[in-house]
């Protein structure tokens, strides 16, 4: 008797594009209803209103949530709709502008734009298939939100992506799903266990498929945005690419795949800086919650504290991929949100026994040359089974990333870590003693310099003295003397 095969869950997703928007002041208010986006500027409405208003010329809702928190909402109701948000994280780049909005904004009219960092939070919206990826309704709806922001050439308004933005991808199980059928109301843990281990063993590599700023490197937005996952994984502290050294991947599969294994740790495994130890009460608690109410370990490449907070079901529990560099444009979100599904796909897979792992020691996954990183990529894409316009976006943009001074014996400083500045700074262990240190050697320096200084004053003393006493004996007629 053949059983039947499993089905697969229905996931969802929501993106988080952080932005800066931008539009024209001192406009001539309209003479009728407004009816088109310059309308909508033009009546000199608060920024969130217009951005809004915009939105709400495609058929699509959008919340303004700006003067209010979206932690004090209720999220079956708030992810509806699209809202929008603020965020203290984003910060306007003049430079970014002139170059990205060069068709409306130059130097001599920048005065007359304002600027408005912010958030555009989408709502819940299905995971396509592999087969009807780019052309699903989510996907459309996506660039058609991006779109009508961006604006066109002759708009007064546009949107483009600072430096200080980034990218968030949520996935999840789909509610609507869940209250139609008997499916999960969240990952399984082997799912997860498995998502976990992947996310391990490709940490790497996937970071090529970004710029230098979102690869976890300790400087930069990655310092405070998405910091690596692999600190309770390490060796020896660093997290630089050429000091590290990871756990053996044999050792670590042990560590998720062991049997007492709970969805909770699993999530603080990959979140903390240190797997706490069990409290007294049995419950496991981030290290790093803060009275904000925002621990700093969802600012990770993945984000897992959902899994970690949210046992009670009030706030839904999704995996943050957090990675991507900020962008408004619909066919790049569009793709990232695309191949993070296909990363959850194939742990469920893996979960089920119907895919296989190609690699199982760090040797396996060697990125010491640019070959070799491309046949890695090569590998991971048809394991992925990513369509193939998705997997010949992935493989250019790989190639674009692909940096070499990576591979350079050298450490740039940029490559560094805080265990490295630890170590160049053993005898300065704190900002008091830094600042000591530092007073001391320019009190040293001025020192010798003062020492210097009379030093030479006291050979120029000797020289005068001793071309007077020559000056008198040449008149004396004496040539013995000196």
């Amino acid at each position: 008797m053949h059983s039947q095969p499993q089905r697969r869950l229905d996931l969802a997703f929501g993106v988080e594009i952080e932005n800066v928007f931008i539009h024209k002041e001192d406009l001539d208010p309209p003479c009728h209803p407004p009816c088109r986006a310059e309308d909508i500027v033009a009546l000199a409405l608060p920024s969130s209103r217009i951005i809004a208003s915009i939105v709400s010329l495609t058929d699509h809702t959008m919340v303004d949530l700006t003067g209010s928190s979206p932690m004090n909402q209720d999220y079956h109701g708030l992810y509806r709709h699209w809202t929008l948000t603020t965020d203290g994280s984003v910060r306007p780049d003049g430079k970014t502008l002139l170059e990205r909005l060069s068709d409306r904004v130059n130097p001599s009219n920048f005065f007359r734009w304002d600027s408005y960092p912010n958030e555009v939070v989408s709502r819940i919206l299905p995971a396509p298939t592999p087969l009807a990826e780019m052309d699903h309704p989510s996907f459309k709806e996506i660039k058609t939100i991006t779109s009508a922001l961006q604006g066109k050439q002759s708009s007064v308004y546009g949107a483009y992506a600072a430096p200080s933005c980034g990218l968030h991808v949520h996935v999840g199980v789909d509610p609507a799903a869940v209250s139609t059928s008997t499916s999960s109301t969240t990952f399984p843990l082997p799912i997860l266990q498995h998502i976990a281990y992947l996310q391990i063993q490709y940490e790497s590599f996937l970071s090529l498929l970004h710029p230098r700023c979102r690869r976890g490197f300790p400087n930069e937005n990655s310092e405070q945005h998405c910091r690596s996952n692999l600190q309770e994984f390490l060796g020896n502290g660093h997290t630089c690419p050429k000091r590290r050294r990871l756990q053996p991947l044999k050792g670590i599969r042990a560590r998720i795949f062991t049997p007492s294994m709970t969805t909770e740790r699993l999530a603080l495994m990959m979140s903390a800086e240190k797997t706490p130890s069990e409290p007294k009460d049995g419950v496991p608690k981030l290290s790093g919650w803060e009275g904000n109410g925002k621990p700093e370990e969802r600012y990770r490449i993945v984000n897992w504290t959902s899994f970690a907070q949210n046992s009670s079901g009030t706030k839904p529990r999704t995996l943050e991929f957090r990675q991507h560099e900020g962008t408004v444009d619909g066919d790049e979100i569009c793709q990232w949100v695309s191949f993070c599904i296909a990363f959850v796909r194939l742990a469920e897979r893996l979960s089920r026994g119907e895919a296989s792992y190609t690699f199982h020691t760090w040797e396996d996954i060697d990125l010491s040359t640019p070959e070799k990183i491309r046949r890695i990529g090569k590998t991971l894409f048809d394991n992925l089974e990513l369509s193939a316009e998705t997997a010949e976006f992935w493989t250019a943009r790989l190639s674009d990333h692909i940096d070499e001074e990576i591979f350079s014996s050298q450490l740039t400083d940029k490559d560094t870590c805080r265990e490295c500045s630890k170590k160049s700074n053993s005898r300065a262990c704190s900002r008091t003693e830094r600042t000591a240190y530092k007073n001391a050697g320019m009190q040293g320096k001025k020192n010798a310099k003062t020492k210097k200084a009379k030093k030479t004053q006291e050979i120029r003393a000797i020289a005068r003295g001793r071309k007077r006493l020559l000056d008198d004996n040449k008149g004396a007629g004496n040539f013995d003397t000196i």
